[in-house]
């Protein structure tokens, strides 16, 4: 497959099913969404974040520093990750276009060993335009990349 999935986010069993009796409507499913992906030829993978001090160093970039919140200390957690990939999931589609288009323009001397930016963000808006927020989502993802490694994710 040459697209990349859209991104997909899967509640384990127990969120599923809490999610599920609080608000039927919207999870329709109690069940989780256990997956497992068996790479035939070489693929990559976005799967779960990169440790926190890489994600931190990558909100470092001013185009970035805009969906941490306010009370956000100069130290990631599962919580300010939580809430930043919140506030890029439900940014305008002009905020997401505008961010992308700064991060490209930015000279590869500012992201530090965050150069892959530059080589990702064209090849994801190729697929999805440029005002999708997975695009910045899949920037402080981990990364598999692999013709042979199996995946599972319970």
């Amino acid at each position: 497959m040459q697209k990349a999935l859209p991104l997909q986010l899967h509640p384990n069993k127990e969120l599923a099913a809490k999610l599920h009796k609080e608000d039927p409507k919207n999870f329709t499913d109690a069940n989780h969404k256990p997956e497992i992906a068996v790479a035939l030829s070489k693929f990559e993978a976005f799967c779960g974040w990169k440790p926190s001090e890489e994600i931190e160093s990558t909100f470092e970039l001013d185009a970035l520093k805009r969906y941490l919140p306010k009370e956000y200390q100069g130290k990631f957690n599962n919580e300010i990750v939580k809430s930043v990939t919140g506030n890029i999931l439900k940014d305008s589609d002009a905020s997401i276009k505008e961010v992308q288009k700064a991060l490209l323009d930015l000279p590869k001397s500012k992201f530090g060993k965050q150069t892959y930016i530059q080589e990702l963000l064209p090849r994801l808006q190729s697929q999805y335009g440029d005002e999708d927020p997975g695009n910045l989502v899949a920037l402080y993802a981990y990364k598999f990349s692999s013709p042979d490694l199996l995946l599972t994710h319970p």
